[in-house]
């Protein structure tokens, strides 16, 4: 199929998927929610309603992930009286997550695409509970190696945790619900940022610093085991047309045949539908066929993820950058991300020069990140059911990100803003600005998910993750030297230039387009 009709990248990744041509029955499951089967062939579709459960164990483990990570930048005070450390070591702890995301990054995407979503989660959830618990044995600075060790193999699991959330939702969910899954399977590293800052304001001593520890070590070791009971790759049988290259069963297997293929036209910049059927006749195309019932079974139990090679990885991540708006997307998105994420991470260190105590620092991280969540789960649902146009609302985000941002700056330098307003403006801006700037997450993993299609989301979303751990990082380093007036310019700059950027980029939904075709 010829890539500028089907309006995917100039190069394309991976063949376009024909239609699921079924000859079998659809099998019952206890467990179902909804199926789609025409009965005379179509295609076999099914949802379950374990799906949430699935979700909800890999929100654990995200949301861990990033609790491990931020505990010390929650703490920062108590750390450096337990350790004997300055703040420059407790922002080194801090940037041990963005530096093993960019060196590991490129093994977790290889292991998600040739282990499988089930084998890489229990990789990641083993790295934060055996990080977590070794810091938990640290008691002096003599054994402060420990403490960063158990970061590292915290931040090892950074890669996977922050690339998997379109793949579990594209894998589990259909498409009115996609963006909403991606939303909880992403903006839930904020409540894990959340609690570690209210779980700081507890933290008064050195020793009330190792219970917290202590405790944080033992949800880690429960969520890695409530991994290992169950937590499957894939369901049986796909929810959508485009989940189906992750696997899973329903007796799904590649047959080479003649097939009607689909070739979606989407150079519209509206959101409608515009299919054409071409007969491929000539051509031999891996078609996905159902076998017959009495054979569902055994084929489903063998059933299990496709491998990719290596090749294929490189082969898609270097196409996002070929496709101008992918690139534009990627780039700008990715700076946001992670320029708002160290900013959360350093903001004790950004208040307490300007007068702020500890406390109210913890107060503001605390309400910045649970706003956080719930913008990614509201503009995640608004998308998915009210308002389908990731364009239009990832504008609002930086417009609004970029508002507020200016009115904390203001507010915390003391100019423009009266005194007596300047401490409940600051707690608003906050609030606002993580409700829009999380609500980027899912906004913009759906959005290349969507446009790189038929590339697999968990590389569109692992991409952007390096981007935003990059960006992370050089924020991060770069608070030693800078004072907190320009750190929050930073912050504002980046989301106005971000606006800019994706006002030019052409709204496409490859994917959506080629699900609703056989819907």
């Amino acid at each position: 199929t010829d890539s500028r009709r089907s309006g995917s990248l100039a190069t394309p990744l991976h063949p376009v998927h024909p239609l699921v041509m079924g000859t079998g029955s659809h099998r019952g499951d206890d467990h179902e929610d909804k199926a789609k089967d025409d009965g005379a062939g179509g295609p076999v579709l099914q949802l379950y309603k374990r799906r949430w459960y699935v979700l909800f164990v890999f929100m654990l483990v995200q949301m861990n992930q990033n609790n491990v990570w931020l505990t010390y930048g929650a703490t920062s005070t108590t750390t450096q009286e337990a350790y004997s450390i300055n703040m420059s070591w407790v922002n080194a702890l801090g940037n041990a997550g963005p530096v093993a995301f960019l060196i590991l990054y490129p093994i977790s995407s290889w292991a998600i695409g040739a282990l499988g979503l089930r084998v890489t989660v229990l990789i990641a959830a083993a790295l934060t509970s055996s990080g977590a618990i070794l810091r938990a044995f640290c008691y002096s600075h003599d054994m402060v190696w420990m403490v960063f060790v158990g970061q590292l193999l915290n931040a090892a699991a950074g890669p996977i945790a922050m690339s998997v959330p379109p793949a579990v939702s594209a894998a589990w969910f259909p498409t009115n619900e996609r963006t909403l899954a991606t939303a909880l399977g992403s903006v839930v590293s904020s409540l894990g940022c959340a609690i570690a800052f209210v779980a700081g304001l507890a933290v008064n001593s050195v020793h009330q610093l190792h219970i917290l520890l202590y405790i944080e070590g033992l949800f880690c070791l429960v969520v890695f085991l409530m991994c290992c009971i169950y937590f499957p790759a894939a369901p049986p049988t796909p929810p959508t047309l485009s989940a189906v290259r992750y696997g899973g069963g329903g007796g799904i297997t590649p047959k080479s045949t003649t097939s009607t293929t689909i070739v979606v036209d989407n150079k519209s910049h509206h959101h409608h539908h515009h299919h054409r059927n071409t007969i491929n006749s000539s051509e031999q195309a891996p078609l996905l066929s159902l076998p017959s019932s009495s054979s569902s079974s055994s084929s489903s139990s063998s059933s299990s993820s496709p491998k990719r090679s290596g090749l294929t990885l490189l082969r898609q991540s270097l196409g996002m950058f070929l496709d101008k708006d992918s690139c534009l997307l990627l780039l700008t998105g990715g700076f946001v991300q992670g320029v708002n994420s160290a900013w959360t991470g350093v903001i004790i260190n950004l208040l307490l020069p300007l007068g702020y105590s500890q406390s109210q620092a913890q107060w503001i991280g605390f309400i910045c990140n649970i706003m956080g969540m719930g913008g990614g789960i509201i503009f995640g649902k608004i998308h998915d059911s009210y308002f389908k146009n990731y364009k239009a609302l990832l504008i609002f985000n930086y417009a609004f990100t970029a508002v507020c941002g200016i009115a904390f700056t203001f507010a915390t330098a003391g100019m423009y803003i009266p005194a007596s307003i300047s401490v409940p403006i600051v707690y608003i801006a906050t609030a606002m600005m993580g409700l829009c700037s999380s609500g980027l997450y899912p906004l913009l993993y759906e959005a290349l998910a969507e446009i790189t299609y038929p590339a697999s989301e968990d590389v569109s979303g692992g991409m952007v993750s390096v981007i935003n751990n990059l960006s992370c990082f050089i924020y991060i380093f770069v608070a030693d030297y800078l004072t907190p007036f320009t750190m929050n310019c930073l912050l504002v700059g980046m989301s106005l230039v971000s606006l800019l950027c994706t006002a030019v980029v052409r709204k496409r939904y490859v994917r959506s387009d080629l699900d609703a075709a056989v819907a």
